[in-house]
């Protein structure tokens, strides 16, 4: 079902593209601007869980970094069969890329060069069926999820080292720093039954915590799955994620995780163990889903089955969601994204401190989505009609 390419977005009327004060080094320039200052947030505590409401400002949120005008590295080659899946820096500067498409997970040196590239699509050993998630394990090592195999795989530049078997049904969220993957529910455990109904629903199902060198799995609380628009067809029940639909978005660090079901702009950060210690809220997000938004990324009713078409939007929701991607940088801070309704990634994302308080907005630059924050840099996947590539932009505080 193709989307017509065209960007609405309930944050960008949030971002206020001016700089903040910055020491001249970290801009190349003498100069220094003012910004809005960010409202400190209301906090209170509830049960031991702290509840952080932040507030649009008035102006908006001003810039908290900025991306270099253009790439500081470009990883490898593009590809129209590229399919990016994961990137990951390691301690030493190398790069480590997992591709979807060819299944296999390529190391770069810094300069971006290709050094090595293991795996390749099949089931044999050092083979993946799928490769859809990546990760930094410890110095040249990245874990892989293979999740139509239901494994997971260590990997480093010299090949395939160790391969576990996670428990079935599940895939891997995030790791923490104990080496416990967070393992989430591929499905809902109810979504097969046969008394099907058709109509939205959103069913929910434990996480867990799973450790591949024999230690006991745990389970941890049940969360929501993305919301389904179940049809009844000719051939038996089909089930989708209707236009604007909510889904569960979820970020896993080194000492717990974020999640949120973008129903509101609220998104929860739990311990390792599953409770939750911090409530993130902010107010004043418009989240209005006009009928101008809806048509403006419905498909043409010359476009494909147009009575399912027909059933599949009358699950849109009364709201559009309150945001997307989550992901954490090196520092902690949760960046969250907008919500887009075209196919492009996010550009604005609004960033959080590790306790819950607004910092300011980034701007990201378009057909670009970000894998990976660190310390002065935003590694990511760069998206053309070309193809592929992953490119690496520095970042500095403030507007630049």
């Amino acid at each position: 079902m193709n989307a017509v390419l065209r960007r609405t977005s309930a944050l960008r009327a949030l971002l206020v593209l001016t700089a903040a004060v910055v020491p001249a080094a970290a801009c190349g320039t003498d100069e220094t601007r003012d910004v809005p200052a960010v409202p400190a947030p209301d906090v209170v505590d509830s049960a031991g869980v702290r509840i952080v409401l932040n507030r649009v400002p008035p102006a908006g949120f001003g810039a908290y970094a900025a991306l270099t005008p253009s790439p500081d590295l470009v990883v490898g080659e593009s590809g129209s069969g590229s399919e990016v899946s994961g990137a990951v820096t390691l301690p030493d500067g190398r790069i480590a890329v997992a591709d979807a498409g060819s299944r296999e997970i390529r190391f770069h040196d810094a300069a971006g060069s290709l050094i090595a590239s293991v795996g390749g699509e099949g089931e044999g050993p050092g083979r993946f069926q799928s490769v859809s998630r990546l990760g930094h394990v410890a110095a040249d090592t990245v874990w892989v999820a293979d999740h139509r195999a239901g494994q997971l795989a260590l990997v480093t530049p010299a090949g395939e080292a160790v391969r576990f078997a996670f428990p079935a049904g599940l895939t891997v969220a995030g790791r923490y720093d104990d080496d416990g993957y967070v393992m989430v529910p591929r499905w809902s455990p109810s979504l097969l039954e046969a008394d099907w109904v058709e109509g939205v629903r959103r069913d929910s199902a434990s996480w867990g915590v799973w450790w591949p060198r024999g230690v006991a799995a745990v389970q941890l609380p049940d969360f929501p799955h993305d919301e389904l628009m179940v049809l009844k067809g000719a051939e038996g029940p089909m089930a989708g994620v209707p236009p604007f639909g909510r889904r569960t978005s979820r970020v896993v660090g080194a000492d717990g995780f974020w999640a949120g079901d973008q129903v509101t702009f609220e998104i929860r950060r739990y311990r390792p163990d599953g409770r939750p210690v911090a409530i993130l809220r902010l107010e004043g997000v418009d989240l209005t889903l006009s009928e101008a938004l809806k048509e403006s990324v419905r498909p043409p009713r010359s476009e494909g089955d147009t009575a399912l078409v027909d059933r599949l939007w009358r699950g849109v929701p009364a709201t559009r969601p309150a945001y997307t991607r989550l992901l954490l940088d090196a520092a902690g801070n949760l960046w969250v994204a907008e919500h887009v309704a075209g196919t492009q990634p996010p550009i604005t994302w609004l960033v959080f401190s590790p306790e819950g308080a607004a910092l300011g907005a980034v701007t990201m630059p378009a057909g670009f989505e970000p894998l990976e924050i660190g310390r002065g840099h935003v590694l990511g996947v760069e998206r053309t009609e070309g193809g592929e590539r992953v490119v690496r932009y520095g970042l500095a505080p403030g507007g630049g």
